[in-house]
């Protein structure tokens, strides 16, 4: 998809939002009902919006949390950057907030170095533990790489380090694939290990470089790791058995110590997980997990997450947005533990109220010791709002909801049932989630919600400022 296509492409996202619309210890208890809460009535906690928001930003496309819940990163991936002479449209923002006893308070707003329309800026996020370090994905982002033979068509992607000194932001980096290739989609899935000293950077298009590809979209991960000399790159994983359309990468996930990193694939056409480990200055694959339950309807991998030691693994499991298979499939979400020196599945979750395309296991969010998930289903159609309400009314097309599950020795249950305390038709609330290391605070992110209504009738609102420019939803538990 190039950049330019891409704009042509969410126009009609957007258009369709239109018309649906028209800290303490990092090891977390298992969970009771109504874990969350919220000055009045188990609603949202907070709720922010961007400072500049405008019509079309999907403001929430991505969010990130610190370790400790002090430091929030939000995606804008459409936002528009201006210029001297002309504005760059969709060209990506981020923001980023502090927790101040005041509340959330607004630190930076971060863009690329030369923005880029289309590129998808502010796509992916990761943060350091300590919130001192942000990683920003640009999987659109179209450049000429030095060491090419050959004119790149564009879509190559780059990846964006950021670092806080003295309270503000800087940028440290900009990172590239060695072997760059058109549609690689460099930076879709980006994770950074605890100290911020190591990255990971899916290009799941990959095939293998020009001008000579063997592989066509078989996938790719690439280390990163910063030392006295800055970054460099520490290596090329690839799949031990490559296959075109394998498309490893789809999601990646860096373990604290950033020796661990799974990545999801759609292996077979029903998916898997490819888990490598770092020993004696190699990476070597420890595994491919699968499950025997995954179907090409229900593909693992379409998002994966590690707990802190890396022993401890969800995977969510619908099949790519705009297919048959996704259309007729309510979506899953696995638990796999490494237990023997094996994987092991753990569980299989699906929704309380699970229904045909609701894609549930879009996005998942794990604590650092894997005993608390969040799981979304962006299509989920409950006009519920708030915690726990009525999960039958599916008067609401697309508003999304998120799921919470706490683990209870080798048992896991679901425990809440979260959705906006302004819930709407098309909001697409869950488009993407993060957890504090101790599951105590969630981010949710809503990245086709609108601003205040002016009239409401039935699931629907009409007359909406600023449509689509998307917002995020912040959970606490005491």
């Amino acid at each position: 998809m190039t950049s330019t296509f891409r704009l042509f492409v969410s126009v009609p996202l957007i258009g369709l939002s239109v018309w649906l619309s028209a800290c303490a210890s990092d090891f977390a208890s298992p969970l009771r009902s109504k874990l969350f809460f919220a000055p009045s009535g188990g609603v949202d906690l907070t709720q922010l919006r961007a400072s500049d928001a405008e019509a079309g930003d999907v403001y929430g496309a991505a969010v990130a949390l610190s370790r400790d819940g002090n430091t929030l990163a939000v995606g804008a991936d459409l936002k528009a950057a201006s210029r001297p002479v002309d504005d760059v449209p969709a060209a990506g923002a981020v923001y980023v907030y502090t927790r101040t006893p005041q509340g959330w308070r607004e630190q930076a707003r971060l863009r690329a170095s030369v923005p880029v329309a289309g590129s998808g800026f502010g796509h992916s996020l990761s943060l350091s533990d300590d919130g001192s370090r942000l990683v920003v994905g640009a999987p659109f982002e179209s450049h000429d790489l030095a060491s090419a033979t050959t004119t790149l068509a564009g879509d190559q992607g780059a990846v964006y380090v950021f670092g806080r000194s003295d309270g503000g932001w800087e940028l440290q980096s900009r990172l590239q694939a060695s072997r760059a290739g058109s549609f690689d989609w460099f930076g879709m899935s980006v994770s950074l290990s605890g100290r911020g000293d190591s990255v990971a950077v899916s290009a799941h298009r990959f095939d293998g470089g020009e001008p000579h590809a063997r592989h066509a979209d078989s996938g790719a991960v690439y280390l990163f790791r910063h030392g006295v000399s800055g970054w460099t790159e520490q290596a090329l994983l690839q799949a031990s058995q490559t296959q075109a359309g394998g498309r490893l990468g789809t999601s990646v996930a860096l373990s604290v110590d950033g020796l661990t990193l799974a990545a999801g694939a759609h292996a077979s056409g029903q998916g898997a997980v490819h888990v490598f480990r770092h020993d004696s200055s190699v990476w070597r694959e420890q595994a491919v997990v699968s499950s025997t339950d995954a179907t090409s309807q229900n593909p693992l991998g379409s998002q994966v997450m590690l707990s802190a030691d890396g022993t401890t693994l969800a995977v969510g499991a619908t099949a790519p947005d705009g297919t048959v298979a996704r259309q007729r499939s309510a979506g899953q979400a696995y638990v796999f533990v490494h237990e023997g020196g094996r994987w092991h599945q753990q569980a299989r979750l699906r929704a309380s109220n699970a229904e045909t395309g609701d894609a549930f296991g879009e996005r998942l969010a794990l604590s650092a010791d894997g005993g608390v998930l969040a799981v979304s289903a962006v299509y989920e159609a409950s006009a519920a709002t708030g915690l726990n309400g009525d999960q039958a009314d599916n008067s609401s097309l697309a508003a999304g909801a998120v799921y919470l599950y706490a683990r209870d020795g080798r048992q896991w249950r679901q425990t809440d049932y979260v959705k906006s305390s302004r819930t709407s038709a098309g909001d697409l609330f869950g488009s993407a989630l993060a957890l504090s290391g101790n599951g105590s605070q969630l981010a949710v992110g809503a990245r086709l919600e609108s601003g205040a209504a002016r009239w409401r009738v039935g699931g629907f609102v009409f007359g909406e400022r600023a449509q689509s420019s998307g917002a995020v939803h912040l959970y606490s538990r005491s």
